[in-house]
């Protein structure tokens, strides 16, 4: 994300397969780049390959319960924020191949709870190229029969 923060690393569960009903845990490493950053709150959904359904979402928050604008009071770079995210499948998600989307957007207030809305911030690669509004993660989660 280049307002700042970087997307170290992500987890999922080993085989990345569920079955509807299931939960799915994805658990973000997020790390300051910059001194003075606004405070941001993400979004993870599951959605189908071709983007046009959510069918499972995490709602928005701070990454890791934590203001980013207070990330920078810790070293920068030898720090990371763990942010783990549940996707609840539900009963009737059909069987098939998902993805995982992150977005990231500013929100002005430092209580925990969720923003009214996020306007989701333009993302780059690690070589500048912008990736649009949407971290799509490169593994997917299949849902079976």
């Amino acid at each position: 994300v280049q307002v700042g923060v970087d997307l170290l690393a992500y987890d999922l569960p080993v085989g990345s397969r569920a079955d509807a009903g299931d939960v799915v845990e994805v658990v973000l490493y997020w790390r300051a780049i910059r001194p003075d950053l606004s405070d941001y709150q993400v979004n993870v959904s599951l959605v189908t390959e071709d983007s046009a359904r959510v069918v499972a979402q995490s709602q928005h928050r701070h990454p890791g319960d934590l203001p980013s604008s207070q990330w920078p009071n810790w070293p920068l770079f030898d720090t990371y924020v763990v942010d783990a995210h549940t996707l609840v499948l539900g009963e009737n998600v059909s069987p098939g191949d998902y993805q995982i989307v992150i977005q990231m957007g500013r929100c002005n207030q430092l209580n925990l709870t969720a923003c009214a809305s996020i306007d989701p911030l333009f993302v780059r690669d690690p070589r500048g190229t912008s990736s649009g509004r949407d971290i799509v993660l490169p593994t997917k989660i299949t849902v079976r029969d």
